[in-house]
């Protein structure tokens, strides 16, 4: 992120974050109140820096949620919807379950507390994922967000300060 770009997300909270499942897609983000828009991206306004992913999910229990992980000061940030969780919580574990072919959950764990729940079904990406023969664990990955934070707990939780400086660094 540029050095100005950076000062101002710092000061105000506003942000941009790429969509999870498409380079089109981008969303104007303010961290210190939740709220976001969506907007179509230019070919030309690709190359502009962005603070983190996310991805927005109809959940059956909240209804639908923005889902994010961004960088804000020196913070690694996950929120969905209200909530929000500093990654370096050392505690601080995500889970995500396939219950079935269109049904998952995805849950954050602090400690052995349950701190947040949710459910989503994914009737479109199933269709998709049995229409495509070459489909496997990398292609689920990139199409659910959730899935993919899943996976990076381990790798958060195991390298806490090496995941941490690398995020940074990506920004």
């Amino acid at each position: 992120m540029l050095a100005a770009e950076h000062q101002i997300v710092s000061q105000t909270g506003r942000m941009r974050l790429q969509a999870w499942s498409t380079v089109w897609l981008q969303y104007q983000f303010d961290a210190a109140s939740g709220s976001y828009s969506r907007h179509l991206v230019r070919r030309r306004e690709m190359n502009r820096p962005i603070s983190g992913y996310a991805s927005l999910e109809s959940t059956m229990e909240h209804g639908r949620l923005l889902f994010c992980l961004y960088r804000w000061d020196d913070a690694l940030i996950f929120r969905a919807g209200e909530r929000m969780w500093a990654a370096m919580q050392p505690d601080l574990r995500f889970e995500f379950l396939r219950r079935d072919r269109v049904t998952a959950e995805f849950r954050v764990m602090l400690g052995e507390q349950e701190s947040f729940r949710c459910s989503y079904r994914f009737r479109l990406r199933a269709i998709a994922e049995r229409i495509d023969v070459t489909y496997d664990g990398l292609d689920f990955s990139n199409d659910h967000f959730l899935s993919h934070v899943g996976n990076l707990s381990s790798a958060v939780t195991e390298n806490r300060v090496e995941w941490i400086d690398g995020a940074r660094g990506a920004g």
